[in-house]
């Protein structure tokens, strides 16, 4: 799994403060501190490992949240490129970046 760039803060943040307040979930109230997001970014970039290589492409279609930070470090851990994508775009400028 690649540690530099911003996964690789994340793994160094872990490291250093693990027990720090990292992400707060505004809707539910949940907070993950560094070693959470970090392990639980491991856990994803393994599932996801299979799937997804170094240099692909990988497209978030998903509302802010815990999640969402969860699967960006994932992918990036994997030397993935997210692409974010806009929930209010229509199905057709979704198709259209999608292509692109």
């Amino acid at each position: 799994m690649m540690r530099n760039g911003l996964a690789g803060l994340l793994a160094e943040r872990a490291r250093i403060s693990p027990g720090a307040e990292a992400i707060v979930d505004v809707a539910t109230g949940a907070r993950l501190t560094f070693a959470d997001v970090e392990a639980h970014a491991n856990r994803l970039a393994a599932a996801l490992a299979p799937m997804i290589a170094k240099g692909d492409r990988l497209a978030l279609l998903m509302g802010n949240g815990p999640r969402y930070a969860e699967i960006l470090f994932a992918a990036l851990k994997l030397g993935a490129i997210v692409v974010p994508l806009n929930l209010r775009l229509t199905a057709g400028e979704i198709d259209y970046q999608l292509d692109d």
